[in-house]
Order: C-alpha cells, then structure tokens, then sequence
C-alpha cells in the first residue's frame, strides 16, 4: 500500500465531506427561512430569492454530485493506493448497488406512494455514500485479508 496517497485521498475525503455538509446545511436553513448565524453552514446568496421547488431541485442535483464526487474519489483512492485491482473494483461494485438500491426505493416509492415514509431510510443510505467510510472500510479489509495470508 502506498501510504502517502492514501492519507492524501482520505484527506481529499474528509474536506469534500466537511464541505458538503457546510452547503447542505446552509441550503437547509435557506429552505426553512431560518437565517440565524450557524458557523457550520453556508448559505450562497443567490439561493435566498429562489423558489422552493428549485431549491429542491439544487439539493436533488448536490446529492447526485456528491454521490459521484465520493464515488470517484474513493475508486480512484484505492486504485492508486493500492498495487491490486480489488479494492478499487470492489468499491464501484458497492457503490453501484447503493446507488441502484437507493433509486429503486425512491422511484418505487414515489410511484406508489410512501415516499415520506422511506425518505429517512434514503438519507441515511446517502449519509454512508457522503463520507470516507466506505473508503476506510474497503482499505482495512484489504489490509486485514493481506495480512492474514502473510501470517500463513
């Protein structure tokens, strides 16, 4: 494993996480009307005169950036940090079942109704693809698995 490039990319990471949060929140409180100062949220200037169906439609498009943003991130990590293909095909495998799951529920769900009901679930599924954790995970596992075949 080269070390160096993956700290970087687990750095990479965490500001896009940080980030994201920041702008979500501020978007949130854009969405509320609620502009009292929280010192961990931005709120861009020209989202205060939208609508609140476009501003619905921002947090839509931001979920599907980040979405690809730690997706792309996190593959290419592992691809460069580590000499096997595994970790990085791994990684677009579970990132492509979050993303199918994810918008199977939310189309099924809109079809047929229920939206409400399962839209925590979908955020929470969104909380795990918005951080470094899968990256974390998947590299720990490969670390674990080579270490255990060198200990034979």
């Amino acid at each position: 494993m080269k070390t160096y490039k993956w700290i970087i990319f687990l750095l990479l990471l965490s500001i896009a996480s940080y980030f994201r949060e920041m702008l979500f929140l501020g978007v949130n409180e854009i969405i509320n009307n609620d502009f009292d100062y929280n010192p961990y949220s931005y709120q861009p200037n020209f989202l205060k005169a939208k609508s609140l169906g476009y501003l619905i439609k921002v947090k839509f498009s931001m979920t599907a950036g980040f979405s690809i943003l730690f997706a792309v991130l996190t593959i290419l990590g592992l691809r460069i940090s580590f000499s096997s293909k595994f970790p990085s095909k791994f990684a677009m495998f579970t990132y492509l079942f979050l993303f199918i799951l994810g918008g199977l529920i939310a189309v099924i769900t809109k079809l047929l109704g229920g939206f409400d009901i399962f839209y925590p679930f979908l955020r929470e599924l969104i909380g795990y693809i918005h951080n470094p954790l899968i990256f974390i995970l998947i590299s720990v596992a490969i670390l674990a698995t080579n270490s255990l075949k060198d200990y034979k």
